[in-house]
């Protein structure tokens, strides 16, 4: 066996088993060529279709295989994980996603969070989680990005490399992060200004509740004082967790800070979360200045990207849609006011599609082609 696993299967890969497998950095072995027979990829463990590189043209398979040229890659950018198996680096694997120009800003973003969060989904633990290093961090892919302008991707990632969050513990860590920090035009609430897993001191009084000088916040706008903490219900059905939660956020407020508590239901109110970001909005500028009129549009985009936290695996585009601009069906039906410029630029509408969704939820979701020209495409 020999084959270089690349593109969505390197994601899949390292949020999957990058823990357990971490590898050892190598280059390109010499002389490569793909040597995969049809029994050994089930063993690979990866949704098909398995993305691999290749050395040329005369080597190119059809299905369960989705083939991709070999590019001169830089040293050290593959980790040996098994005999003859080789992963790209994680910071590769972004680069090699955020060049398709299919896929949405808002799905990169998420995945690239996840490269840089510190959990695995792993349904053997009790609370789903199985912590971890991150694999990769903000500064790593944009350093890797910048310093490999030529390869294709590099670009966009070093872009979207800002947008990114480090650190998350958990999948509502990071879907509440994104959606307090990312910009109006992603359908975030733009108050970036946050720490993740910020370390406070606490005060005397919350010093002697937690009988320890600090301790941590999900997200804490240091300036603000504003603090908040994510509540899971499925983790706090232990008592003992919920005492010592409820104890520590207590400590936090005789600590002279705004604590507010984020539950599943609530995050998912689009008015409960408007208000909250209208009063971090209001603390920091004294005023509240309007959403753009199709925010709720690109809302709506947002939270179907953040879908992809509940699952390892980016969803697969097929290929006669890549080169166009791909929005969830939702993003045009769903309960929204359509604004005469999205109605305008949907007649540009070619073609319909069907992306299934994470084994888990067994879900499919529906995807439109559409092709805008740059000025008007309405979710930017």
């Amino acid at each position: 066996m020999q084959v270089i696993i690349s593109h969505e299967s390197a994601i899949e890969f390292w949020l999957t088993w990058g823990d357990i497998y971490p590898g050892v950095p190598c280059s390109v072995p010499r002389g490569y060529r793909l040597q995969l027979s049809a029994a050994e990829i089930p063993g690979l463990a990866l949704t098909m279709p398995l993305h691999v590189l290749i050395a040329g043209q005369e080597q190119r398979r059809s299905d369960p295989l989705r083939c991709h040229i070999l590019e001169k890659l830089p040293p050290k950018s593959l980790r040996q994980v098994g005999n003859g198996i080789y992963v790209v680096c994680p910071e590769l694997a972004f680069m090699q996603l955020a060049a398709a120009s299919a896929r949405d800003e808002r799905e990169l973003i998420v995945r690239g969070t996840q490269l840089c969060s510190q959990y695995s989904l792993d349904s053997t633990k009790e609370n789903g989680l199985r912590p971890h290093a991150p694999h990769s961090s903000t500064k790593a892919i944009a350093d890797f990005a910048a310093a490999n302008p030529g390869l294709r991707g590099a670009h966009r990632a070093f872009q979207l490399g800002k947008r990114l969050l480090d650190g998350s513990r958990s999948p509502m860590e990071g879907k509440l992060g994104l959606t307090m920090g990312l910009p109006h035009r992603l359908g975030g609430y733009s108050e970036a200004d946050f720490e993740m897993n910020g370390i406070v001191q606490l005060s005397n009084k919350g010093e002697a509740m937690l009988r320890r000088p600090s301790c941590e916040c999900d997200l804490i706008w240091r300036k603000l004082g504003i603090v908040l903490e994510y509540d899971s219900d499925q983790h706090h059905s232990r008592q003992p967790d919920l005492k010592r939660d409820t104890r520590r956020r207590e400590a936090l407020r005789v600590s002279g800070l705004d604590v507010t508590v984020v539950t599943g239901d609530l995050f998912n109110s689009y008015t409960w979360m408007d208000e909250l970001a209208r009063r971090i909005m209001k603390a920091r500028t004294g005023r509240f200045r309007a959403w753009p009129d199709d925010f709720r549009l690109r809302q709506s985009a947002l939270r179907r990207a953040l879908l992809a936290f509940d699952s390892q695996r980016p969803a697969e585009l097929p290929r006669k849609t890549r080169g166009k601009r791909v929005v969830p069906a939702g993003d045009l039906t769903q309960n929204i006011e359509i604004s005469g410029s999205m109605l305008e630029a949907a007649r540009g509408l070619t073609q319909k599609v069907e992306i299934s969704g994470s084994p888990s939820d067994q879900s499919t979701v529906v995807y439109y082609a559409l092709e805008f020209k740059p000025d008007e495409d309405p979710l930017g």
